[in-house]
C-alpha cells in the first residue's frame, strides 16, 4: 500500500542532513545566485557573511557552551577529559577553525583541478580569497573566545529575532507546537534564560535585552554571502537550542540517571505519537525490556 511504499522509500534514502544544516546549505546556495547574475527569491532574509553562517554551522552541530557560576571556565577553558562534556568558547573557537580550514583547502582543491583541466577558474579564484579571509577571521575569533562568545550570541539572538518565534509564542494551538519544533515552552524557556545568562556576564544585556547583532547589519553595504529565510532561521535556531539543552542535560546527570529517566522519555516519545526509524531494539518494546547492557 502507499504508507508502506512512503515508509520503505524514507528508509532507503540514506542519511540526510538535520533541518538547522539544511538552512545553512540553502542559504550559502541563494548566496550562490548573485555570482551567477541570477534574482534572488522574493522574501525577508536575514543576509550574513560567510564567517558568520560558518559560526551557524558549528553552533548547530555542537551547541553553546554552558554558562554557570564559573562561567570563565566556560570562556577560555579546556577540558583533557574526553568524557566530559563541558565545552568552552575556546574550544568552540579551534572547531570554527578548522571548519574554516577545511572550507579553504575544499576551494584551494577545485582551484586546483579547474586550472589542471584549461577551465576559466576567475570565480573560483574569487571564492578562494573569501575563504582565506574566512580562515584568517576564525583564526582571530579563536584567539579571543571571548569576542567569539559575544558575537555568537548576538547573531544567534538576530537568528532568533528574525524567526518570527517571538511572534507565534504569542498566539495558540497549532501554529505554536509547530513553531516550537516539538522541543516545548519547558526547552525554550530555559534556553532564554541561559541566553540571559551569557549575555550579562559577556556585557551584551541592556535594558532587559540581549543585544542582537550582524556584520551586514551594522554595514548594509557588504555583500552577503548566505540569505536565510524565516524557516531557516528557525530551523536553526531550534537546533542550536536543542543541542544546547542536550549538552547541559549531560553536564548535570549522571549515566545512571540517565538510565533511569530512559522508561520515562519512551512513554513520553509514544504518547506524543513519535516515531524513530532504526531505534535500538529495547526502544518502546515491551518484549525488549531496556538493559543495562543497552546504556
Amino acid at each position: 500500500n502507499k504508507n508502506s511504499a512512503k515508509k520503505e522509500k524514507k528508509k532507503t534514502r540514506g542519511v540526510e542532513s538535520t533541518a538547522g544544516d539544511a538552512a545553512v546549505n540553502k542559504a550559502l546556495s541563494l548566496g550562490k545566485y548573485q555570482e551567477r547574475n541570477l534574482p534572488i527569491p522574493n522574501g525577508n532574509y536575514l543576509r550574513l557573511t560567510s564567517i558568520e553562517t560558518l559560526m551557524l554551522s558549528v553552533l548547530c552541530s555542537q551547541g553553546m557552551p554552558i554558562c554557570t557560576e564559573n562561567w570563565y571556565n566556560a570562556v577560555d577553558g579546556e577540558s583533557e577529559d574526553e568524557e566530559n562534556y563541558a565545552l568552552s568558547w575556546f574550544q568552540t573557537g579551534s572547531v570554527l577553525e578548522a571548519a574554516a580550514e577545511t572550507w579553504y583547502s575544499m576551494t584551494a582543491a577545485r582551484v586546483t583541478r579547474a586550472q589542471e583541466s584549461g577551465e576559466d577558474c576567475a570565480n573560483l579564484s574569487a571564492e578562494l580569497k573569501a575563504r582565506q579571509m574566512v580562515f584568517s577571521e576564525a583564526e582571530s575569533l579563536r584567539r579571543n573566545p571571548s569576542n567569539l562568545a559575544k558575537k555568537s550570541i548576538m547573531l544567534t539572538q538576530a537568528v532568533r529575532l528574525h524567526s518570527g518565534l517571538h511572534d507565534t509564542q504569542k498566539k495558540k494551538g497549532k501554529l505554536l507546537a509547530k513553531a516550537e519544533h516539538n522541543l516545548g515552552q519547558r526547552v525554550l524557556h530555559w534556553n532564554s534564560k541561559h541566553t540571559v545568562k551569557w549575555a550579562a556576564a559577556l556585557g551584551i544585556y541592556f535594558d532587559g535585552k540581549v543585544l542582537s547583532n550582524t556584520v551586514i547589519e551594522a554595514r548594509p553595504s557588504i555583500p552577503g554571502a548566505a540569505f536565510v529565510d524565516e524557516k531557516g532561521c528557525l530551523s536553526i535556531y531550534m537546533q542550536i537550542v536543542q543541542q544546547t539543552r542536550l549538552r547541559a542535560l549531560y553536564l548535570k546527570y549522571s549515566e545512571s540517571e540517565f538510565f533511569g529517566m530512559l522508561p520515562k522519555a519512551v512513554k513520553n516519545c509514544h504518547a506524543n505519537g513519535d516515531e524513530w526509524e532504526d531505534r535500538p531494539s529495547w526502544w518502546g518494546g515491551k518484549e525488549n525490556e531496556l538493559t543495562v547492557d543497552d546504556r
